[in-house]
Order: structure tokens, then C-alpha cells, then sequence
């Protein structure tokens, strides 16, 4: 009777009535053989292409052919294996996935399993994928969650604990967006009206007054040097318990120094020196300025006031008014209402330059100017309605308009 093999290792079955050989030679063999693949068979190659020597000179891949291996160099990306020169088929991981850098490293033992198209890496890859069992872990697994939701806070080498309160020296956002995405947010979920979200605070064990506590604004210099360009302060000028009192002072980088700009106490908002800073710029001013009932405008400490009382203004010291003198200097418009016009020609009073109570102060110059009523137009000269009348060389001259339609001249006309 002819002898039979396995299937996928090719070892001889021993059959009744076979050569001699099968119960003897041939059957120490297989013993050999299979000894040899229980344990792992170090590889040869190189170059992601590892090579196996099994010592059983297959001829052929059969699914569900497994060898334990040692790897005799890392992998540094996909990777094959040539086993007893039958041809070179790939290494996989988690089904057919190829092999990364690092996956195999030199020295380790692997299985792989052929499953009729590759070779199947069984179990875990690389290094690192078991954190062996030490101090840090035995700590960590110590652990016990009891409510909120805390952090896990390392205070010392091996010495963990979960706190509601972590306490850190330093925190920086790295790499976040340029503009629109912060990269630290703080927010507070609480389904409520009135939740804190960011809590900023200083504990000194000796408190004592004009104590403070700042954000700090940096940003790189000229030379790449970061500084810092902005603070908000906040001060403790009374830490008296029960009457503490607190001020915020807001500095800018000016002329390379940090310089206060801005304080508010209770119920004040001052610069940090008299004279300090303006109220809006020439191009860039407020729209409105609200006061309320007894306000007050104040002028170098009391050299004059203005005091509302009433539906009125009330001046502490001289009050002086300059009318401002109009670009033009011939008929009037409406850019020249109570303004002073420095006449150079006649003039003409057409309707709708002004409206009722606007004036114009005319300065004739060192010629007679006559003036003309304009279409429509109604102009008394000493009570009389008049076409028109002189207004004499170094003299003033004054029209108010009693509408648009309607003007009254008053001075040396004639």
C-alpha cells in the first residue's frame, strides 16, 4: 500500500500494510518535523522581504498553513514572505490590510496564517501595544470614580488622583486657528440664566491691599520676541473682610513700556494721569453722550462747569462763544447759516438758506455791499419789505430768518 501524506505539511501517515520505512524513518521524521514547527523559525532577508526555511520543503501555499516566526529585521512598510522558495505573498494585518513601519520589529516571534491568498499577521503588531504593569497603572487602577466630573491630575512621579479642582502651572493652546476658532474654550452648560464660565483668582496666604491679579496679552515684536503688548488688572485696594474694595486697570505697550491707560473704581471711570487720554479722535467720534438729570461737565478741576438742573445749563464760570467764519464770501447758502460771512462781492438772499432762528453775521469789509432779495423772498431793511439795501463799508450786518422765506436785516443798512 502507498503511503499518504497530510495535506498542508506534507507528513506521512503511517497506513497498515505500508513500507517499513513509514513506522520507522519516516515517522521519526514527521516527529522532527513537527517539533520544529511548534517552536518559531527565525527568518532571513532583508528589505521588507523576509524569507522562511521550514526544513520540510514545501512545494505548495495551503490555507491554513501557520508558522511561528522571528523576525530577523523590522519592517519599514508593506512587507513579504517567501517560505521554502514556493514565491513571495504578503503580509496582512486585521484581514488585508499591508503592514506599516513597525509593525514587525527584529527580535520578536509572530504568527502567520495563510488564508489562500496572503499571509494573515495573527495577534497584536509592533511595540509598545501591552503597557507593562508598573507603578503609574497600579495607581491608575486605583482609582475610584465617586461624582462630578473630574481630571485626572498627576501631583507627583506615580501619584495620581481624580480632582474637581485641577491645579496646573502653566496651559498653552497650540496651533489654533488664525482667526475665527479660539483654541481654548471655556463654557458652561448649566441650563441657567446666570453661570460662570472662566474663574481667574489669586490665593496668597498674607492678603494685603493693592494686591493684584492680570491677564496678560503677548505678541511678537519686530524681532520675534514675544512681549507684552496689553494687561487687565484687577487691584485690591481694601481686603478688609467685609469691606473689601477692588479697582480694574487696563495698561497698553506704549513706547516699549507698559503704561496704565484706563481705571475704574466704584461708580469712577478715570484715566491713569490727568490729561491722559481723549474721548474719541478726530475721524473715529462718538455718536451720542448721555447724562443723566444734574449732570455735570467738568473742566480742570472745577475752573468751570456746566450743571443741568431743570431743563437747563447752568455755567460756573465766563461762558464765550466765536461765530465760526463761512467759506464763502458772496451770496449765501445754507453752509453760511450762523455763521460770519467776510463778503468780497453783492450778495443775494435767496429762499431756503436758512430756517426759522438761523442767522448770518456779514462783514462788509472796507466797501459798501448791497444786497438783493432773491425770488420769493421776503427782506425787511428798518421794518420795510425791501428789494434791496447797503450795508456800509466797516460796518456789521445781521440777517435772521424768521423762515425760509422770510429775513430780517438789521445793522448799518440802508
Amino acid at each position: 500500500m502507498a503511503d499518504a501524506s497530510t495535506t498542508r505539511y506534507q507528513f506521512v501517515k503511517p497506513e497498515v500494510g505500508a513500507s517499513a520505512d513509514t513506522w520507522g524513518t519516516k515517522l521519526n521524521t514527521n516527529l522532527d518535523d513537527a517539533d520544529a514547527l511548534l517552536g518559531a523559525i527565525t527568518t532571513t532577508g532583508s528589505s521588507n522581504a523576509y524569507v522562511l526555511t521550514t526544513g520540510l520543503s514545501l512545494a505548495a501555499y495551503v490555507a491554513g498553513q501557520s508558522f511561528d516566526i522571528k523576525a530577523s529585521f523590522s519592517n519599514s512598510g508593506a512587507a513579504t514572505i517567501n517560505v521554502d522558495a514556493i514565491g513571495a505573498k504578503s503580509i496582512t494585518k486585521n484581514g488585508t490590510t499591508a503592514l506599516a513601519s513597525g509593525d514587525i520589529v527584529s527580535g520578536n516571534i509572530y504568527r502567520i496564517s495563510y488564508d489562500g491568498t496572503q499571509f494573515q499577521l495573527v495577534g497584536t503588531t509592533g511595540t509598545g501595544v501591552y503597557q507593562p504593569l508598573d507603578a503609574t497603572l497600579t495607581a491608575l487602577a486605583a482609582l475610584s470614580w465617586s461624582s462630578g466630573s473630574p481630571v485626572l491630575q498627576f501631583t507627583a512621579a506615580d501619584t495620581v488622583s481624580l480632582t474637581l479642582t485641577p491645579s496646573v502651572s502653566s496651559v498653552t493652546a497650540s496651533q489654533g486657528a488664525a482667526a475665527s476658532t479660539a483654541t481654548a474654550t471655556f463654557v458652561n452648560t448649566t441650563d441657567s440664566n446666570n453661570v460662570r464660565a472662566l474663574r481667574i483668582g489669586g490665593d496668597r496666604a498674607t492678603p494685603g491691599a493693592n494686591d493684584q491679579i492680570y491677564e496678560s496679552f503677548m505678541l511678537s515684536n519686530g524681532s520675534g520676541t514675544q512681549i507684552e503688548f496689553g494687561r487687565v488688572a484687577l487691584l485690591a485696594t481694601s481686603v478688609t473682610a467685609g469691606a473689601e474694595s477692588g479697582q480694574f486697570r487696563w495698561s497698553l505697550v506704549q513706547s516699549g513700556a507698559l503704561t496704565a491707560q484706563l481705571l475704574m473704581t466704584p461708580g469712577l471711570l478715570y484715566p491713569n494721569a490727568n490729561d491722559g487720554i481723549a474721548l474719541g479722535a478726530g475721524s473715529n467720534a462718538f455718536s451720542d453722550l448721555f447724562l443723566a438729570s444734574g449732570g455735570v461737565i467738568n473742566w480742570n478741576n472745577g475752573n468751570f462747569t456746566l450743571t443741568h438742573s431743570s431743563g437747563a445749563l447752568e455755567a460756573s464760570g465766563t461762558f464765550r462763544a466765536r461765530v465760526p467764519l463761512s467759506s464763502e464770501t458772496g451770496t449765501p447758502t445754507s453752509a453760511s447759516t450762523n455763521k460770519k460771512v467776510a463778503l468780497a462781492s453783492a450778495p443775494t438772499i435767496n429762499t431756503s438758506v436758512g430756517v426759522a432762528d438761523d442767522f448770518i453775521l456779514f462783514d462788509p469789509g472796507t466797501s459798501n455791499r448791497t444786497f438783493t432779495r432773491g425770488s420769493g423772498m421776503t427782506m425787511y431793511v428798518n421794518g420795510t419789505d425791501s428789494a434791496s439795501a447797503t450795508l456800509a463799508a466797516n460796518q456789521m450786518g445781521t440777517a435772521h430768518f424768521r423762515s425760509a422765506t422770510v429775513v430780517v436785516l438789521t445793522g448799518a443798512f440802508s
